[in-house]
């Protein structure tokens, strides 16, 4: 970016310096979750606590996973699939992935959890995946008879491909991808929400299949970082991140006549959405600029 002769009143920089201006007053009331540029590791920040990506300062809206048991697959139901606990090291370092296989010669059947669904609209599934002898992986939803789904190549790069929505892969260190499938869901309800193999009979032997870490289901069309349950009814949910400006700390460089204020920034990479308002500013009577949702790189008056 050219930067013209006279200098800016204020600089923030999230994505080189990894760091809030002790003018910002940054709150979330939860914990949450979010991609360490330094190891690689899913990593989990407390409560009103910046995350920082490699791209910058992440900034997320709300959101609930409605798998209420996210890395429980002892809990996930089929009566055809074997699905054993903390066999793997999942994408945040610890060994708490699971491990789900197809009996012998299943092709069509699945394994996953009901959710209930309140709202119609388009919602996103999504879970972390690693092949265990099988690569061609799917998720799939009972929304509707016919089962809309999507495809996985858990390979190279991975590849990912429906009828019925949009899907991504999104490929993380040792092995590990995130799959991601969003469908729109045209009716209230309970419904099967589940994982399952797209290979032949002849690939299930009893043996081979996945390791998977992190089912989650959220309401929107695109994907947010992970959110982990662990039995909460209902899900567990992640509260907005805000990044707020006031008082003095506003008023100091604010030009309430003139001025001219450029926003860097970038949807994260596994968001295929629209994303929220970035930057706003009150009235006068509140002197206070606040950031939405998105990624920050930085921002410049």
């Amino acid at each position: 970016m050219t930067y013209p002769a006279i200098m800016p009143a204020i600089t923030l920089d999230f994505l080189n310096s990894r760091q809030l201006d002790p003018r910002i007053i940054f709150s979330r009331s939860t914990e949450a979750t979010y991609l360490n540029p330094d190891t690689g590791l899913i990593t989990t920040a407390d409560a009103n606590q910046a995350r920082f990506e490699e791209e910058g300062l992440l900034l997320e809206e709300t959101r609930t996973n409605l798998f209420d048991q996210s890395q429980d697959v002892g809990t996930w139901s089929s009566p055809v699939w074997t699905n054993t606990n903390n066999v793997a090291i999942s994408p945040d370092g610890t060994q708490n992935a699971g491990s789900v296989v197809p009996d012998v010669g299943i092709t069509t059947q699945s394994t996953g959890r009901s959710v209930t669904i309140s709202t119609t609209g388009d919602y996103t599934c999504s879970v972390f995946a690693k092949t265990k002898g099988l690569t061609e992986f799917k998720l799939r939803n009972s929304s509707e008879s016919a089962f809309p789904r999507a495809d996985f190549s858990l390979t190279g790069d991975g590849t990912a491909s429906t009828t019925d929505g949009t899907a991504s892969i999104e490929k993380y260190p040792n092995g590990w991808y995130r799959c991601i499938f969003t469908s729109n869901v045209a009716t209230t309800g309970t419904f099967n929400w589940q994982v399952g193999t797209s290979e032949g009979a002849a690939a299930s032997d009893g043996v081979n299949g996945f390791y998977v870490w992190n089912m989650q289901v959220e309401e929107g069309s695109f994907v947010t970082s992970p959110i982990p349950t662990n039995g909460t009814p209902g899900g567990g949910t992640r509260s907005t991140d805000v990044v707020v400006v006031e008082g003095d700390n506003f008023s100091s460089w604010y030009n309430q006549s003139e001025g001219t204020i450029v926003v860097k920034y970038g949807t994260p990479t596994r968001a295929t959405g629209k994303v929220t308002r970035i930057i706003s500013f009150a009235d006068s009577s509140s002197d206070t600029m606040s950031v939405g949702s998105g990624i920050l790189y930085g921002t410049h008056q």
